[in-house]
């Protein structure tokens, strides 16, 4: 019976092997979620606070090239259509190369996901 109780320890042994690389693996995936999540909302708040102080800046400097524009053309109209023309255009110029600008962001993103 010496084989027996041998073959029932080393069940036991292995099974709670296994009980005990299941909790790890949970526990580092938790880490893991835990820290994709931290790394997330801390990229969404800075990008958000830049994005406003950019957006901010645009606008003020917009505004500041339409008034100079309406005085170089006598004619505020003229001033803020031009201004509106040039927002336009570089609108355009990212729509069409968004393929281009798409890629170094998915890189930098599955280098912080993925690493």
């Amino acid at each position: 019976m010496g084989v027996l109780d041998s073959l029932e320890t080393t069940s036991k042994d292995a099974f709670q092997s296994g009980e005990q690389y299941l909790e790890t693996s949970k526990r580092y995936y938790e880490l893991k979620f835990f820290k994709m999540m931290v790394l997330s909302s801390t990229n969404l708040a800075k990008g958000v606070l830049v994005g406003s102080f950019l957006f901010l800046g645009m606008l003020f400097l917009t505004i500041a090239l339409a008034f100079f524009l309406g005085e170089a053309f006598n004619s505020l109209a003229y001033g803020f259509l031009m201004t509106a023309g040039i927002m336009l255009s570089l609108a355009l110029l990212v729509f069409l190369l968004r393929k281009k600008l798409e890629r170094p962001i998915i890189k930098k993103l599955s280098s912080t996901f993925f690493d």
